[in-house]
């Protein structure tokens, strides 16, 4: 796989280190986003007419970056047609270098709930509670992740994007992910295109 630089376009402050972080454990430090990312973006904000198109130009004017990757969540839409919709859009760009599109189903905190147990261990003091959670549960199926894993910790304890999101990349199970969120998988290939020299240039194909 070749290595890559790519500039990011994400949501809140708590993507800029846990995003970067969990891109370069999947790729097996291959990939090493630039610093400085652009965050405050929404599919909502981005669907909107031209400015898909204008973020993107924005970003390949990034010297130090070889391509660009959205990485947003899809909160009620679905992944698949946000992802349909824009990469026409980007194709009409012709851009000179990488634009690929890389969609969470609902919210990217979908992975912490699926990997809840593995969180609780390793952080006792949040005091999660694991009842009625379950390995088998779709943890990418209902909204608002976030709250419902401030639900589950101990009273006077909320998740916090900002503090919590970077910690709790780091203990993710990759295979579990891999076999239980269909967005990972995604991931994965979202990755493997980037690292791939013989791939156009931009991403879904």
């Amino acid at each position: 796989m070749m290595a890559s630089r790519p500039v990011l376009i994400l949501e809140g402050k708590g993507d800029i280190a846990s995003v970067p972080f969990l891109l370069r454990e999947m790729s097996e430090y291959q990939c090493f986003p630039v610093p400085r990312p652009m965050i405050k973006q929404s599919v909502k904000r981005l669907s909107a007419e031209g400015e898909l198109e204008r973020f993107a130009r924005y970003a390949l004017t990034r010297e130090e970056g070889d391509s660009v990757l959205f990485l947003l969540d899809a909160d009620e839409d679905c992944a698949k047609e946000i992802a349909d919709s824009w990469t026409p859009r980007l194709r009409a760009l012709n851009p000179a270098k990488k634009v690929g599109v890389g969609i969470f189903v609902r919210e990217f905190e979908a992975y912490f709930l699926a990997c809840l147990d593995l969180v609780a261990e390793k952080y006792p003091d949040y005091g999660l509670s694991l009842d009625d959670w379950g390995l088998g549960d779709d943890h990418e199926a209902p909204r608002d992740a976030k709250g419902r894993i401030s639900g589950r910790m101990k009273s006077g304890k909320t998740y916090k994007p900002a503090l919590d999101q970077a910690k709790f990349v780091s203990i993710l199970d990759f295979a579990r992910l891999r076999h239980s969120c269909r967005s990972f998988r995604h991931l994965e290939s979202l990755l493997a295109w980037l690292g791939a020299e013989d791939a156009g240039n931009v991403y879904p194909a």
